[in-house]
């Protein structure tokens, strides 16, 4: 069976994965990450924005965590000022390294230098 183990690593590194991670494994990481969003969104910012707490909330999965960034980002500037979210952010980014493909990654940007 170790033909299956190669092309199953063979599939997942050519959409930008070494290796799949567990369902279990996956599913532990995205409640990390919500969680992580929720506590830095706080209980102020749960209170102003309800529904993007609702939206972390019952995000399904870490591909719908990824796309509530910039809203989340958009909150935090608004509560904290821009260079807090923007640490924020970098600190989230790390979080969704290997659950999501390359082509979904964070990519430099000028405003990576913010610190």
């Amino acid at each position: 069976m170790s033909w299956l183990k190669s092309a199953s690593a063979s599939f997942w590194g050519a959409v930008g994965m070494s290796l799949a991670p567990s369902e279990a494994e996956l599913e532990e990481r995205t409640e990390e990450i919500r969680l992580s969003m929720l506590s830095t969104l706080g209980e102020n910012g749960a209170l102003t924005y309800p529904a993007l707490r609702r939206r972390l909330m019952f995000a399904a999965d870490t591909e719908a965590l990824w796309y509530l960034r910039s809203e989340w980002m958009g909150a935090l500037s608004t509560l904290h000022g821009e260079r807090v979210a923007a640490a924020h952010l970098r600190s989230i980014n790390i979080q969704f390294e290997g659950v999501l493909t390359k082509g979904m990654s964070s990519r430099p940007s000028p405003l990576s230098s913010i610190k």
